[in-house]
């Protein structure tokens, strides 16, 4: 199953003096198990989008089908949608409540009816996904390291292994080795379960080394949707959507202007270096 969007719009407010429309005729198609970034400067419409595909907010009109639910039926089956969508909103160590990890993490599948040795089985499986050790599941949420509480909270949506993850800005305000972190336990997570990831990012370097697919969002519509390479290609319509590219993307355009035949479609570290190693720029080489 997929998640299909036909002509999605969502006004908020409507009928009032405060009326804004959100998302306008918005169409997508995302296959099952694909790695999607969804971009777009603040107010494009991009978070409104995402907290349609697990129930949060309804449709205006138009249709959306996540996983086979049809959400634009009067009586959506939330808890069953839930279950196969897991959301992970920016700061999402906000939303840390149990006395211990280790319930906190428990509560989703608790709420699934499982039997006690399957939700164990979960917390522990979980944890050890995010990168936490089991010292760690009996004690509060709140006498954790900044680092450690995001990473239990995502231990918490993962724990209901859920079909769909979609993450909200999961990486904000964490240093470059945090990011890394937190993106790699998202892939290790994909590659076990094969599930579709969205993530909603404003870093450009990190969408381009990880998604397979971006979207970029602008004052509610879909305004590219393409692989890495070819949207961070549209430079001009990027800037004037008031999105940066990638910091690579720069780079090599600036090499370009001095001279340098560097290739176009370079956007990742790996893809420069291995263009300069090519080269032997600054006396490097691969032997």
């Amino acid at each position: 199953m997929s998640i299909t969007i036909k002509h999605l719009s969502h006004i908020y407010a409507p009928g009032t003096p405060f009326e804004y429309a959100a998302l306008s005729d918005v169409c997508l198609e995302i296959p099952d198990g694909q790695y999607v970034a969804v971009i777009g400067h603040t107010g494009s419409g991009k978070s409104t989008l995402i907290q349609h595909l697990n129930g949060l907010i309804r449709p205006t009109s138009g249709s959306i089908t996540v996983q086979g639910i049809d959400l634009t039926e009067k009586k959506v089956p939330l808890r069953e949608l839930r279950r196969r969508v897991g959301l992970v909103f920016q700061y999402p160590e906000y939303q840390l409540f149990e006395e211990t990890v280790a319930k906190d993490v428990a509560f989703g599948p608790g709420n699934l009816g499982l039997s006690q040795e399957e939700i164990t089985e979960r917390v522990n499986e979980a944890l050890n996904l995010v990168g936490l050790p089991e010292s760690v599941a009996e004690m509060s949420p709140f006498d954790l390291s900044g680092g450690q509480k995001r990473r239990a909270a995502i231990a918490g949506v993962l724990s209901m292994r859920p079909e769909v993850l979609v993450l909200d800005e999961p990486i904000a305000g964490l240093d470059p080795l945090g990011r890394h972190e937190i993106l790699s336990l998202v892939e290790n997570y994909r590659r076990k379960y094969g599930a579709t990831v969205i993530l909603v990012s404003h870093n450009m370097d990190d969408v381009a080394d990880i998604a397979e697919r971006v979207i970029v969002m602008n004052k509610g519509t879909v305004a590219l949707d393409g692989s890495p390479r070819q949207v961070f290609s549209q430079t001009e319509q990027m800037r004037s959507m008031g999105l940066d590219v990638p910091q690579v993307a720069i780079l090599a355009d600036l090499l370009r202007s001095r001279g340098m035949d560097v290739p176009q479609g370079i956007i990742t570290e790996q893809e420069m270096l291995g263009y300069l190693l090519d080269k032997g720029v600054a006396g490097c080489s691969r032997t």
